[in-house]
């Protein structure tokens, strides 16, 4: 079969867990025989244009990688992708049997193309864009321009949604979106398939480690007696970093030794540094930008605790990982943390409010052992392995194709 992947993040541009979820499902699928095109982003910081060349990489004989080049500090991404990777799509949609989209890459761009293409066509959905109580979270942590920025965001997130689910075949990376989404969105057909991490991969890059500069600098913080909270996400405001601003000031106040690294980037980035230097913490806040995988997992094992504050996850890659690591995670009542809990997974600290957050942090930093139970790894691999999340796409192909 030949399919089409239109990814967006790929490696080495990879910003978050999409890029991931998509790298390890295309190269399962090489692997089974199947022929796949990525379409992916390539950023570039020279380009004085809004889109540039199309760089074609031919990795293997079942596999090409289209990387549409963008500037590099351009927000929203998603939208600028899409619209620099329109020629692209045109070019090889006629060429293929299936097309499988991240979230948020169909509307407006794509989605003509893909109407006249006629082609089966399926989309991953990793989160839910709708507010409910998100923003009075948040509100007392960003200015009015954040949340107008974050509601416009979300706003966009609705409407895109409302297409992949209509004319799209939707995947839900948990039950408890897909349950949320249908309250506003009427759903006829939809699967859940769970994200698929490699686990091999995170053992071989924990026992056999790269050297990197900022893991180097996280270890030397954490030999002189720093506590480390990592928090692995992009600089948007539905991720909530500002938040742990907040957070990172209350604990120094409690007499708490803590360094918090925030691993990626976006355009909240110069916010953050600012903000920092307000409330007089940037000695204790790194923000390393956007880092290879094999060194982000090398952060958050020497963590210990994850922080995880964000507002917007269906079932977030990073809280998997570090919870299969061992490291205790602290994150809001949001449906993913109740699902994964439901499953059995241990290791997730539910945070009621902001001020309970701080609580809860306060005494996972007391203590003075920082892995989870060594039995959390047993439920994480049955949950969440490649090799069922591959199995179940590549049968959803075959079935559109019928």
């Amino acid at each position: 079969m030949k399919i089409l992947l239109i990814a967006g993040e790929y490696p080495p541009s990879i910003f978050g867990g999409g890029g991931i979820f998509m790298h390890y499902l295309s190269r399962e699928l090489v692997k089974r025989r199947h022929k796949v095109y990525v379409i992916a982003i390539n950023f570039s910081e020279k380009l004085s244009s809004l889109c540039g060349d199309a760089i074609v990489e031919r990795l293997s004989e079942g596999m090409t990688v289209v990387r549409i080049t963008i500037p590099q500090h351009i927000y929203p991404r998603h939208k600028v992708f899409q619209l620099c990777s329109k020629n692209a799509v045109e070019k090889l949609v006629e060429k293929i049997d299936i097309v499988h989209l991240n979230a948020g890459l169909y509307y407006p761009f794509i989605r003509r193309v893909l109407q006249r293409s006629k082609k089966p066509s399926v989309a991953t959905i990793h989160g839910d864009p709708i507010i409910n109580n998100k923003i009075p979270i948040i509100s007392s942590f960003i200015s009015l321009k954040d949340i107008a920025y974050h509601s416009a965001f979300l706003l966009d997130g609705v409407l895109s949604l409302k297409y992949e689910m209509t004319e799209l075949y939707p995947v839900f990376v948990s039950k408890q979106i897909a349950q949320s989404i249908s309250n506003y969105i009427p759903i006829t057909k939809y699967k859940i398939i769970y994200n698929g991490i490699d686990f091999d991969f995170i053992n071989s890059s924990l026992h056999n480690p790269a050297s990197y500069k900022y893991v180097d600098f996280v270890h030397q913080y954490s030999e002189k007696g720093c506590k480390i909270l990592v928090y692995p996400a992009r600089l948007y405001p539905t991720k909530n970093s500002i938040f742990l601003l907040y957070v990172m000031k209350k604990l120094l106040e409690m007499g708490h030794k803590v360094k918090t690294i925030l691993i990626g980037e976006g355009p909240l980035k110069h916010k953050l540094e600012n903000m920092s230097k307000r409330f007089q913490i940037e000695q204790h806040i790194m923000i390393t930008g956007q880092l290879p995988y094999e060194a982000v997992l090398g952060i958050v094992n020497l963590s210990h605790v994850v922080p995880f504050p964000s507002l917007n996850e269906a079932c977030p890659m990073a809280v998997i990982e570090a919870l299969y690591i061992g490291k205790p995670v602290v994150a809001f009542d949001l449906p993913y943390v109740r699902e994964l809990m439901d499953k059995g997974v241990e290791g997730i600290y539910v945070a009621k409010n902001p001020l309970h957050f701080v609580k809860v942090l306060d005494s996972l930093l007391s203590q003075n052992e920082n892995q989870t139970n060594p039995r959390i790894r047993g439920k994480i691999v049955e949950l969440f392995s490649v090799k069922s999340m591959t199995d179940q796409y590549e049968q959803l192909y075959f079935d559109l194709n019928r």
